[in-house]
């Protein structure tokens, strides 16, 4: 398999059907197509420079293959494109008021569900994925909406405090639910739990 071909066609791909606005949500997407990436910053001939560097992962989330500068994938999925795709989502996500429509419905979902397999199937009827990250004791740090018919993904914090990591934590191991402990959204340090992976077509 040609890996620079086949991490090229999932990253504009991923560009051209997704609204993405930060490059946490935009790695997030990628690894649900078994691909990640990573900004790397330097300094060539006394001048500083950003690029991004695409690999291939397994269903664990570990690399496999050898990584591709996005200078080899050409420019759309480099690091000056992706900065101006985020703007550009920024406006198209206020513009179709994804956030309004996606509040009621994964409320609806989080009132029903009674786990988590549960609420991601409630979720996955309405055209929703949600993809939670996870540290070894199985506590929940982050969560991130996919939303397959206004194609655009999301962190759980851009939509409130109310669809917080620490409220999704609270709601799936029982524990009552206390707002004000609600905590910062922690970075993307470890991988996603896979799913089936879904389909860019």
């Amino acid at each position: 398999v040609d890996i620079k071909h086949q991490v090229g066609n999932i990253a504009k791909s991923v560009m051209r059907h997704f609204y993405v606005q930060s490059f946490g949500e935009y790695r997030t997407l990628l690894e649900q197509f078994n691909v990640t990436v990573e900004e790397v910053k330097g300094e060539y001939k006394g001048k500083p420079y950003q690029g991004l560097i695409y690999s291939v992962i397994d269903d664990k989330g570990d690399k496999v293959g050898v990584p591709v500068k996005s200078s080899k994938l050409g420019k759309s999925v480099g690091y000056d494109a992706i900065q101006k795709h985020f703007e550009h989502s920024k406006s198209a996500i206020e513009k179709n008021r994804v956030r309004e429509n996606l509040r009621p419905v994964i409320a609806e979902a989080m009132k029903d569900a009674n786990n988590m397999d549960n609420f991601n199937t409630l979720l996955k009827e309405k055209n929703i994925g949600a993809i939670f990250r996870q540290n070894e004791q199985g506590r929940i740090y982050g969560v991130t909406f996919i939303d397959y018919k206004n194609q655009a993904i999301l962190n759980g914090s851009r939509l409130g405090k109310e669809f917080s990591a620490n409220l999704f934590q609270n709601l799936f191991n029982d524990i009552p639910v206390k707002e004000e402990r609600s905590e910062q959204q922690t970075s993307h340090k470890l991988q996603p739990e896979k799913s089936s992976s879904p389909s860019l077509n």
